[in-house]
């Protein structure tokens, strides 16, 4: 659920499926990495799931990193392929002949919100607020890589229980921030310890999980879809976590 729209598990199934075959296309490959500046959004869960059916392992990152701040996780991790919300394109841009990033995909936060909202977004906030920008040669839109993919079904691509699925930096209280890794195995156990935590007050495919805490944060992400795939719940995404109503 997100700002009125609702996306079944079917349609994200899908969509991801679409996304991991437009990935392996151009190119990515089993073990590569690829980072996100996103906010909690439809965008994320699309990308997040698309790039683990390709094999990829993730690194979300906080958009409110600067510049300067993201150069050193995109560079250590190796990271090839970064997807980004529209206004923290410029920003990458920047940055990106000091890192290993070849091409970035971006998205629009308008993509997934309402007929209604979308139109008053067109109008009122995306110009202003720095959402509406021209990609450079060699970038995507989210979203033409999947219409173009559109028939495509899920890469045939073997991915394990202790292949990397995400990797998430530290806050950086014993220097500066480290990458912990998380595997698709840590990230399932994690989904059943909390399911069975609060089994006593949630209803599998009825209660619904807010999803408040950012998801470039390992609470956030191990929290809301490790507990909401793995207990089937429908996820409300707040992607401003500072405005709660």
């Amino acid at each position: 659920v997100f700002k009125g729209t609702q996306l079944s598990n079917a349609a994200l199934h899908r969509l991801s499926d679409r996304f991991a075959a437009g990935l392996v296309r151009e190119g990515v490959s089993r073990g590569d990495r690829i980072a996100f500046l996103l906010p909690n959004s439809p965008q994320f869960l699309i990308a997040e799931l698309g790039a683990w059916k390709a094999g990829a392992t993730i690194l979300p990152l906080s958009p409110m990193y600067t510049g300067s701040e993201l150069i050193d996780p995109l560079r250590n991790a190796g990271v090839k392929l970064m997807v980004t919300l529209t206004p923290f394109y410029g920003r990458v841009k920047e940055i990106q002949t000091l890192t290993s990033v070849r091409r970035v995909i971006a998205t629009n936060i308008k993509e997934y919100l309402p007929p209604r909202l979308r139109l008053l977004f067109t109008l009122a906030k995306e110009k202003k607020e720095g959402h509406r920008i021209e990609l450079q040669s060699g970038d995507w839109w989210l979203s033409d890589l999947i219409k173009q993919h559109s028939h495509a079904a899920r890469p045939p691509v073997d991915v394990k229980p202790d292949d990397e699925a995400l990797l998430l930096f530290t806050g950086g209280t014993t220097g500066i921030p480290k990458a912990a890794i998380g595997t698709h195995q840590a990230l399932l156990c994690s989904g059943l310890q909390i399911r069975t935590w609060f089994a006593s007050v949630l209803e599998d495919w009825n209660d619904v999980i807010l999803g408040n805490m950012p998801m470039f944060h390992v609470y956030g992400n191990a929290g809301a879809i490790a507990v909401s795939i793995v207990g089937h719940s429908p996820l409300a995404l707040v992607p401003n976590p500072r405005d709660i109503p």
